[in-house]
């Protein structure tokens, strides 16, 4: 979707959306068994500490919802009251840019947003945060994959 603008347009929720080892890989010793995939009914799920989660309902990421396609409903536009998953519609299959740098670059290049911010991070319950262990492997992965 493109919405012309007066003004620059920044995207504040870009979606980088992560290969299945970028939190385990690169993770401190201690952390080793912080997150793990398993396999439930065909379908791979995470586990965080032993627990598996549905946070992430599809945490390989093989299939996402469209770009803007919550727009709607964070702007509260529903009349229907459909649900977030009713409003999303059809997925889509995760395309190269929403994983790879050059196609990342030319998406970013386009006309209707001048920059983007991209944050990763996991929620758990429980314990002290993984957040900056994850926070640091995922960028020690990324730092080569992305870097100029």
């Amino acid at each position: 979707m493109t919405v012309a603008s007066d003004f620059p347009v920044y995207d504040a929720d870009n979606h980088l959306y992560e290969a299945e080892d970028a939190f385990t890989r690169h993770l401190p010793a201690t952390h080793a068994d912080l997150f793990r995939f398993v396999e439930i009914k065909g379908r791979k799920k995470l586990v965080v500490r032993n627990v598996i989660t549905e946070f992430i309902p599809n945490p390989t990421f093989e299939v996402v919802a469209p770009p803007g396609s919550h727009m709607a409903f964070y702007a509260g536009d529903n009349p229907d009251g459909k649900s977030l998953r009713e409003l999303t519609g059809d997925p889509i299959r995760c395309l190269p840019a929403f994983r790879q740098p050059a196609p990342r670059l030319e998406l970013l290049d386009a006309p209707s947003t001048s920059g983007c911010t991209t944050n990763g991070g996991t929620t758990t319950r429980g314990g002290s945060s993984p957040r900056p262990s994850s926070t640091r492997a995922f960028s020690t992965r990324a730092s080569p994959s992305w870097s100029a």
